[in-house]
């Protein structure tokens, strides 16, 4: 995992929940987070990484450590699926 993705997902985790560290088996929920939490947790960690993150995933397992794979493996920016159209063939 890309040291900078772990600082970016431990940095807004700790910032969310007002904890001064974090752990891989650490969940969220059991730290004190909710579901209005985990909404801005996901949105910050998602601006800041360009990534798209499932809320469901958070509830599914809510630690750290999985949170951090699911970084992973949104390897795919916000977007990246959105239909594109053909070109045209025309120049200026």
């Amino acid at each position: 995992m890309d040291n900078t993705v772990e600082e970016t997902v431990a940095e807004a985790w700790c910032d969310i929940l007002g904890t001064a560290d974090v752990h891989l088996d650490d969940d969220f929920f059991a730290c004190g987070g909710d579901s209005m939490l985990a909404m801005m947790l996901l949105a910050q960690v998602e601006r800041e990484l360009d990534v798209e993150l499932s809320l469901e995933g958070l509830f599914v397992d809510g630690s750290f450590g999985a949170l951090l794979a699911a970084c992973g493996r949104a390897s795919r920016p916000k977007g990246a699926d959105e239909c594109r159209l053909p070109d045209a063939g025309f120049s200026r």
